[in-house]
């Protein structure tokens, strides 16, 4: 069924496919704004169900942008019942894999100012483009915040927050994360 329903899906609202969507598992989420896009590559894998991920995670993969928000997923990407959600530019490399429950956000969604958040509840606050460089690995229910790259073949531990950027080949985690492995 995923097989059928999901190109129609995709097609429905306006994503970009450059390959099949074979390879995604389960019904997921889509909400492209009217000025946003999201462009995905070829080869790409995912898992959109929470019956479709060994370990559980209780979402499903959302990809959504907001305004002029672009989500660009490059090519033989894998991911499992993330979180993407764009106001401005969530970059993905090829060869990426992303963990089950993982939500990169490149937008504070609100301001973090308690006058400018009360005086106009409609204010998305600061936003700042993500990019994920090829060959990175993202472990499960990590958060990606706004303004970060993630560089080529570096790895993120579950778990982690990452608040700042991660150069090429380095093993961070935590929260907030830190360099455990050059």
């Amino acid at each position: 069924m995923d097989r059928i329903l999901n190109p129609i899906l995709f097609a429905a609202h306006g994503v970009h496919c450059d390959g099949s969507l074979k390879g995604v598992r389960g019904i997921p989420t889509i909400r492209r704004s009217r000025k946003g896009g999201i462009r995905i590559g070829k080869g790409f894998q995912a898992n959109a169900g929470k019956s479709r991920n060994m370990i559980g995670s209780g979402t499903r993969l959302l990809l959504r942008t907001v305004g002029e928000g672009q989500i660009r997923i490059g090519d033989r990407v894998g991911m499992s019942n993330c979180t993407i959600v764009s106001y401005d530019h969530v970059t993905i490399g090829d060869d990426v894999m992303i963990g089950g429950g993982v939500r990169i956000w490149d937008s504070d969604f609100h301001p973090t100012d308690f006058a400018a958040r009360t005086s106009d509840y409609t204010n998305s606050g600061a936003h700042a483009p993500v990019t994920i460089e090829n060959g990175a690995f993202i472990g499960a229910d990590a958060l990606i915040l706004k303004g970060v790259t993630i560089g080529e073949k570096a790895v993120i531990g579950a778990g982690s927050v990452v608040t700042k950027s991660v150069p090429a080949g380095e093993t961070w985690a935590g929260n907030p994360a830190r360099k455990i492995r050059p």
